[in-house]
């Protein structure tokens, strides 16, 4: 996802919250925690990949985590993840593998954005 459409989700999602009449029940932060938010991926992808672009427009923290988390979902792989025989077709794979094949270790990370951050041009 290009960060252009980052910003355009979290602006929906700011838009859609903000909306709801009890204000009370409106969410003050954004959150998630996944694969691409590995606080890793900076050392892993050039700093002008989409991956490291969104890392910098969030607020990125550490989760528990095993080696494989999220793997699945960049290798598509049926059983246990081997790196000798995944698949090297994309440069996220490619960059991922040298890095493990390397000793690094994979995680997930988390995030958070509070809405209040979320703005027109909060990317620029």
């Amino acid at each position: 996802m290009s960060p252009e459409k980052a910003r355009e989700s979290l602006l929906m999602a700011k838009e859609f919250y903000s909306a709801l009449p009890d204000a009370s029940r409106r969410p003050v932060a954004v959150k998630c925690i996944s694969w691409i938010f590995n606080p890793n991926l900076p050392e892993i992808l050039p700093p002008d990949s989409n991956l490291v672009s969104l890392l910098k427009m969030v607020h990125p923290y550490p989760v528990h985590s095993g080696r494989e988390d999220g793997l699945w979902f960049v290798f598509l792989h049926e059983s246990k993840f081997d790196p000798a025989t995944a698949s090297r077709a994309s440069s996220l794979q490619r960059a991922i593998l040298d890095y493990i094949e390397k000793g690094g270790r994979w995680r997930s990370g988390g995030m958070f954005i509070m809405m209040d951050e979320i703005q027109q041009g909060f990317l620029n």
